[in-house]
């Protein structure tokens, strides 16, 4: 398994080989391929992803008696290089693929399934979307063989507008977003929303930019927030250009709330620190410093501990493996029909209420949260001296978004 591990990952590989379940337990291994940036701008994410996955999958190993193992492959944020690491997984015979830091390799991986699973129906495979959040991915793209745990687009937008909605102080947004079919659908979706559940605040600014660190320098981008007199900025961009946007602003001085989807991230959080503190929002499946079920709050403990202070901050790969492991019991196989067919039926439980994955379209449903950093906390989120206290609850109804998804190749 570690032939299959870049160089930036060898030291998370080495741990795995130890994760493996004690003897007595299910001695079918079933590995996924985790197709995700292990280089590049998005590596921290891809690192602190597989961090998540594979300390779930040793839990759900203990839990189920599964034999569950993580291959991490890097595509270095490449399509094409995702496509290749998608036939090296099928080579190898692993029917289960897991992505999602980058909607367009995501996208390319549910076609290029699609096609071998036609092309080749004795060697089907599965894609496990964890992060992947373009709604056409479960709409007019939308698979038997794909399933997305994550919010989309759609769903995102809905919370953190809803969540804008009840803050009376808010007035004007400044929406700024990546100039792709994630960054394009978010600010589609919220522009809808706004109308929807948050009338009183007008939109004074609606740009896409050129995504994934193209821009060093964010200052006239500021200076054009500035100029719009916005009080809050809303965006889903991540990584580098959600940290040089916000760090930016917060030194210009500028006095917005930043209500930001990945601000939640381990590879952000940190860069804005205490500077931030009381201004930056997210939205969430889960929060460390909130009210949560005994079980889940001594997970985010256990993690915290095992991983020098790096935060639980993305649950729904809990969730993900949990039911991959549930299937797999209930099947007693690891087929990838059989196993895909026994998701649509898993449930599991979240920090705010029971989650399941809507057999329509294979979207995770499930309840979330809004939330801003503060310097008060019971468990300091990835060493960033604040923490998110929840400053919004948001129930199943509020997120759930009826789907149009059609799909044509569920098999018999």
């Amino acid at each position: 398994m570690l032939k299959s591990c870049s160089t930036a990952v060898l030291a998370i590989c080495a741990t795995l080989v130890l994760s493996t379940p004690p003897a007595g337990a299910q001695s079918q291994k079933v590995r996924i391929g985790m197709i995700d940036p292990f280089s590049g701008p998005l590596a921290e994410e891809g690192r602190n992803g597989l961090l998540h996955l594979s300390f779930a999958a040793e839990k759900a190993n203990a839990k189920y008696g599964t034999n569950i193992e993580i291959v991490p492959l890097d595509n270095a944020l490449s399509v094409e290089t995702s496509l290749q690491r998608l036939r090296q997984a099928n080579d190898e015979g692993i029917s289960f693929i897991t992505a999602g830091f980058g909607s367009s390799y995501v996208q390319a991986l549910i076609a290029e399934i699609g096609k071998n699973n036609t092309r080749n129906p004795d060697r089907r495979m599965v894609l496990l979307n964890h992060s992947g959040a373009a709604t056409a991915f479960t709409e007019e793209l939308c698979s038997f063989y794909h399933f997305r745990f994550d919010a989309n687009v759609g769903m995102m937008a809905a919370g953190m507008v809803t969540a804008m909605g009840r803050n009376p102080n808010l007035t004007k947004v400044y929406m700024q977003n990546m100039d792709y079919s994630y960054g394009q659908s978010f600010a589609a979706a919220s522009r809808e929303f706004l109308s929807k559940r948050a009338p009183q605040i007008k939109i004074v600014g609606d740009e896409l930019i050129p995504p994934f660190g193209r821009i060093q320098d964010f200052t006239p981008y500021i200076a054009k927030i500035k100029a719009a007199e916005a009080n809050v900025v809303l965006s889903s961009s991540f990584g580098p250009d959600l940290n040089r946007l916000v760090l930016a602003g917060l030194g210009a001085g500028l006095n917005v709330d930043w209500y930001m989807r990945s601000s939640y991230n381990g590879s952000s959080l940190p860069v804005f620190g205490k500077a931030g503190a009381g201004k930056i929002y997210a939205v969430f499946e889960n929060n460390i410093n909130d009210e949560a079920p005994e079980f889940l709050a001594a997970w985010a403990r256990e993690y915290q501990t095992r991983n020098d202070g790096r935060s639980w901050v993305w649950d729904r790969m809990r969730m993900m493996i949990d039911m991959l492991a549930q299937a797999i019991v209930k099947t007693k196989s690891a087929d990838p029909v059989a196993v895909a067919k026994a998701l649509e039926q898993a449930t599991v439980q979240g920090q705010y209420g029971e989650v399941n994955i809507r057999p329509d379209d294979h979207q995770i449903q499930m309840a979330m949260a809004v939330g801003r950093t503060t310097t008060a906390f019971k468990l300091e989120q990835d060493k960033s001296g604040v923490g998110f206290e929840t400053t919004a609850r948001l129930n199943r109804e509020e997120v759930s978004l009826p789907t149009a998804c059609k799909m044509q190749d569920r098999p018999k």
